[in-house]
């Protein structure tokens, strides 16, 4: 794992899109000040200069197909999750499908993109901005959180970046057989937000309804399976006859 280090850029993951030609797989693109990140469907990500952790990793994985895709997904995510447990001692969940939360404040975003080539992935470019040490947000985004508000003391950031990199790199390479993928899905179904077998409220943003349910399953392909609530009181779980909405990302939302 190489980690390359820039002062200023406007995008960690456009810098990567533009230069992975150049890059072996595992290098770790990061800078301090990010003028321009991005996250899921073009949304802005604020970091405050200096503060924070603003990186993307480019990974090849080998014979990887592209219907698995959602793997690459998982595996960051638990990466991510497993490492701010372990050695922080703070409570992370994913908050489907790409969000690191915690309570029900965000902690980290992750944007990914591929490059397919047939049935296969070539290589995947894996964006990731974690809020760690910023005291306070000026942005309108409704929920953000970092690591220095919840501990209330600053974290390193190159020790923390290299674990996270590391980790996400080894759970990557692990996938190397279905019993893996397989494995790996039941670890970030544990890790999940709000999968706790309670109805939580639901917008609907295709069917343009609010609604209760409870979280069923996520498909490989990384669609949302949400099972309908009985009543709208969500007085008793979900039935098991009721019906089950399926979302791909961005159809749906969780109202907090």
């Amino acid at each position: 794992m190489q980690i390359i280090r820039l002062d200023q850029i406007g995008s960690t993951n456009t810098y990567v899109a533009e230069h992975h030609s150049e890059l072996l797989s595992d290098t770790v693109i990061v800078t301090d000040n990010q003028t321009a990140g991005r996250g899921q469907r073009g949304n802005s990500w604020e970091a405050e200069p200096g503060k924070n952790l603003t990186f993307t990793i480019l990974v090849r994985p080998t014979d990887f197909r592209a219907i698995r895709q959602f793997s690459l997904s998982e595996a960051t995510a638990v990466a991510i999750v497993d490492v701010i447990n372990e050695e922080l001692g703070v409570e992370a969940k994913i908050k489907w499908p790409n969000d690191i939360y915690h309570n029900d404040s965000k902690l980290a975003g992750i944007l990914i993109e591929h490059a397919v080539m047939g049935s296969n992935i070539m290589h995947t470019i894996i964006g990731v901005g974690l809020n760690v040490n910023q005291s306070r947000f000026l942005s309108d985004a409704p929920n953000p959180v970092s690591l220095f508000q919840i501990l209330g003391h600053e974290v390193d950031r190159n020790d923390l970046l290299e674990k996270i990199c590391r980790r996400i790199c080894d759970k990557i390479a692990a996938l190397s057989t279905q019993n893996a993928m397989d494995d790996l899905h039941d670890d970030y179904m544990q890790r999940l937000w709000r999968n706790d077998k309670r109805c939580h409220p639901f917008r609907d943003l295709i069917a343009g309804d609010t609604y209760y349910g409870s979280i069923v399953d996520i498909e490989p392909t990384g669609h949302l399976n949400i099972r309908e609530a009985i009543d709208k009181e969500c007085s008793q779980a979900a039935a098991s006859d009721s019906p089950i909405r399926r979302y791909a990302f961005k159809e749906v939302e969780w109202i907090i």
